[in-house]
């Protein structure tokens, strides 16, 4: 050790320091735990088979899981097409400046917009 060192406010002490390949924490969260999302992630990543025009394919949950909604609010169930609409308009990508892009991508409010127009439809159909 040096002599000149200087022992202060963000300068411990080298003899206390962690040694290097030390944890600071050696009783803490093991090395390859997962968190709610990793094994959310995970589950959702599972194949299954499913039977679609009489072929039996292999598709993620996650993939199942927005066909169902789908087809649910290809039906008429509402709180599909709610669950929809709303996850369209997060999933469309920001502008990226063109103009030409601008035109073909839709805006929340643009989304909003026709799901209130679906909605009173569906409402005059007696559906509601």
């Amino acid at each position: 050790m040096s002599d000149d060192y200087a022992v202060g406010y963000g300068r411990p002490p080298q003899a206390t320091r962690f040694k290097a390949g030390q944890s600071g924490n050696p009783k803490g969260r093991p090395k390859g735990s997962h968190n709610l999302f990793t094994l959310l992630h995970d589950a959702m990543q599972t194949r299954v088979p499913v039977t679609i025009n009489g072929r039996r394919v292999y598709l993620t949950k996650a993939e199942v899981a927005i066909r169902q909604q789908v087809d649910n609010a290809a039906k008429g169930d509402l709180r599909a097409l709610t669950f929809l609409v709303k996850a369209m308009a997060q999933a469309v990508p920001p502008p990226t400046g063109s103009s030409a892009d601008q035109k073909t991508e839709l805006t929340t409010e643009q989304c909003n917009a026709i799901f209130e127009a679906l909605v009173r439809e569906h409402a005059a159909e007696g559906g509601l």
